[in-house]
């Protein structure tokens, strides 16, 4: 006697990841998995539609409107207002702050890990770091803008020099960040130069 399709895993399971309904059907009408295995397999897959589904409004509630403008700072923010000297972590590792601006009102904010503070060490990241080892933020003209893993946005940090005996380092960095409240402007930053000497130097270098 031919046995009927929801007696038989493979289908069973097939069908829980392209027709839920149906596969749901089955598993609980068939007689292949117990009842504790059928509980279990009920969970994960009403866990796994919940999580997809909660993704996807996640990121049509991001989406950018689609004449989101693109603006430019004024002046360059190449002034350094501080540098962190505070024990702070960034994933439980000790990072450091580097606050530049244009005045109080228009600035950047870069945080990096301060094992990564040496010469030579550059990243160019597309979105926002998953890895937790860069972070932006910007303020200009009263908006907030900030580095996204949902938008076209980019940071590329370079630590171009680091002169313990002058106390001087220079670093280069641009951006690209978006408005998180409005998602219709992104501020670009083009690649501008930062002078980090005296205490801020002390700051930028120290262990913590």
């Amino acid at each position: 006697m031919k046995s009927k399709w929801y007696e038989k895993k493979i289908i069973v399971i097939a069908l829980l990841f392209l027709f839920f309904p149906v596969g749901l059907y089955g598993l609980w009408k068939g007689s292949v998995f117990n009842r504790n295995t059928k509980l279990g397999l009920t969970i994960l897959f009403i866990f796994l539609i919940i999580t997809v589904n909660f993704d996807n409004k996640n990121k049509q509630s991001f989406k950018p409107s689609p004449d989101a403008q693109v603006i430019q700072p004024s002046k360059p923010m190449d002034k350094i207002l501080s540098v962190s000297d505070f024990k702070y972590t960034m994933d439980n590792k000790p990072a450091v702050s580097i606050i530049s601006c244009i005045d109080k009102e228009n600035s950047t904010e870069i945080t990096l890990l301060r094992s990564n503070i040496k010469e030579g060490y550059s990243i160019d990241s597309k979105r926002r770091d998953k890895y937790k080892i860069l972070s932006a933020t910007a303020t200009y003209d009263g908006n907030m803008y900030d580095q996204s893993e949902r938008h076209d946005t980019s940071l590329n940090f370079t630590i171009q020099s680091l002169d313990q005996k002058t106390k001087t380092a220079v670093i280069i960095y641009s951006g690209k960040f978006i408005d998180t409240k409005s998602l219709s402007k992104y501020l670009y930053i083009p690649p501008t130069t930062l002078t980090i000497t005296g205490k801020n130097f002390d700051n930028l270098t120290m262990l913590i």
